[in-house]
């Protein structure tokens, strides 16, 4: 069982390791706030280095401004802004990261007060788009996987002698609509980097965008992974076709390390090479198969020796399938409760029960099958080819589903770790007053709070003094009141205060306004563990 479990996570991480985001952790502004004034620039911080595509400024009345001033430097992004008028705006951003993939969306502040009307914004890759990029890189992957570990398995386990047809045709079919393949991701590449619609597929400027990612790289090796592969096929010479065919074997490997969200996740010293591992494993596993249950159909010596050699030779890779696939699993889960708690883990979740299904009929046919086919028993070949059809079709339901994670982070790409420890900055606001929070860090612990206060009319407030209560009812905890210490100005501050769980949190700020007068301010946050 423990075996099973490894390599189920090896197949659910590798097909899905070029398929994540980058996700926006914090913003200057914070989204939602009121400024009193506006700001001259602002700042997008993320949880990995990014390049901005499209930086767009919305106000309420549909004005739009392309911001073009604009600072990378690793994980942030400086944005100056030009004058703006008081009201409500929308910081409309689309960035890719470095592992070529594309996210974008929005910060709502205000300046002055909210306006209350609603802003329409930039959205993310038009769902056709979405559609056909799945359709287009599960065929991709398919046909790699197919192709590839085919001819592979033709040349190293299967020969010297060439294959029968349709054996052979099969395999050149899969690598032709392979290669088609890679021409036509590389364009729905640039859509999504652009956040274009199907129309624009015929744009050239489109096409540039997806060729400077870092997925155009992806798809520049497999496609000449393909070539190799189609080579190899064509040289009766058995050593030169077992070096080009092992070497398109090996661009698998490559094509899945050099972009992807895995390849990108650290130590890179480390999850590249277990990535190259896992696209070279399961496209032997998965290219083997269809192959193998068309010989094993026609029968005969040839399809008696090619058993024989590829279940001598199947432990291999999936032995390195276990430890490489356990180390990514790892890696891109964070914990064992992203399993359930994020959509990343609920996909994996889906994948367990099909995974576990094809592994089981996959040691059916190893262990109970593969002896009886070698002693010439027609029953037990029949029932193979069967279980192998099988096999197959849970394999490309796995690979379907594992690629919605083209649209779902994993729980590492998240950083729910890094989040957390990000300050948490409230903006509350009342009829007679209104403040900003800093709560630092924003997890739960010792921390301090910083508070600024002015009227409701952004002007000077003096208050007597300011109380601080917070509660949490359904954890259990007692409502937690401190005193506010005085540094200047509107600036106040609580310098140590634990808050001892995590969670929904209410905080009421009673300020003192004058002898004879309170006013108080409510709101709730949310703390992370």
């Amino acid at each position: 069982l423990p075996q099973l479990l490894l390599v189920l996570l090896l197949l659910v991480v590798t097909c899905g390791s070029a398929l994540a985001h980058a996700s926006l952790l914090q913003s200057a502004p914070t989204d939602g706030s009121v400024l009193p004034q506006a700001p001259k620039s602002f700042v997008l911080t993320f949880n990995e280095p990014v390049s901005p595509i499209a930086l767009r400024l919305v106000d309420a009345d549909g004005a739009r401004a392309d911001l073009t001033a604009v600072g990378a430097e690793n994980e942030t992004l400086t944005i100056m802004l030009p004058a703006i008028k008081n009201g409500t705006h929308a910081l409309s951003w689309r960035v890719i990261s470095s592992d070529g993939h594309a996210v974008g969306g929005s910060v709502i502040f205000s300046i002055g007060a909210a306006d209350g009307r609603p802003i329409a914004v930039a959205g993310n890759t038009a769902p056709d788009v979405v559609a056909l990029m799945w359709t287009i890189r599960l065929l991709l992957y398919g046909c790699l996987f197919v192709g590839i570990g085919g001819r592979f398995f033709a040349i190293w386990i299967a020969g010297p002698a060439p294959l029968p047809q349709p054996t052979d045709g099969t395999i050149t079919i899969a690598l032709l609509i392979g290669l088609g393949a890679t021409v036509l991701a590389l364009g729905l590449q640039g859509l999504d980097v652009v956040g274009a619609d199907l129309p624009r597929l015929l744009d050239g400027n489109i096409w540039y965008q997806g060729l400077i990612t870092s997925y155009a790289a992806t798809l520049a090796i497999a496609a000449f992974g393909s070539l190799l592969a189609l080579m190899s096929g064509r040289i009766a010479n058995p050593l030169p076709a077992r070096l080009i065919s092992a070497a398109a074997l090996l661009s698998i490997g490559a094509a899945f390390a050099v972009s992807g969200h895995a390849s990108t996740a650290p130590p890179e010293i480390l999850t590249r090479p277990a990535i190259f591992v896992h696209g070279i494993a399961i496209a032997f596993w998965v290219g083997s198969l269809l192959p193998l249950v068309l010989l094993i159909r026609r029968g005969g010596p040839p399809a008696i020796t090619a058993l024989a050699r590829f279940s001598r030779a199947i432990p291999v890779p999936v032995g390195l399938m276990l430890v490489s696939g356990l180390f990514l699993a790892v890696i891109q889960l964070g914990t064992l409760s992203a399993l359930w708690s994020t959509p990343y883990g609920l996909v994996l979740d889906g994948k367990l029960v099909l995974v576990f299904t094809a592994l089981g009929f996959a040691s059916w046919n190893r262990f109970a099958l593969t002896h009886r086919v070698k002693s010439g028993g027609a029953v037990a070949r029949l029932a193979m080819v069967r279980s192998i059809v099988i096999e197959m079709a849970l394999i490309a339901a796995i690979l379907g589903l594992v690629s919605i994670w083209r649209f779902t982070p994993p729980p590492r790409a998240a950083a729910p770790e890094a989040i957390a420890s990000q300050p948490i900055h409230i903006h509350v606001r009342g009829s007679e007053a209104m403040a900003d929070l800093t709560i630092a860090p924003g997890n739960s612990g010792p921390s301090t709070i910083a508070i600024a206060v002015l009227n409701a009319q952004f002007g000077q407030l003096d208050p007597k003094g300011i109380t601080l209560t917070l509660s949490n009812p359904i954890a259990g905890v007692q409502p937690i009141r401190r005193e506010a210490r005085h540094i200047d100005g509107a600036n106040w501050a609580i310098d140590v205060l634990t808050i001892p769980t995590p969670g929904k949190w209410t905080g009421k700020l009673d300020i003192l306004v004058s002898d004879f007068k309170q006013t108080t301010l409510e709101t709730d946050f949310e703390l992370q563990r």
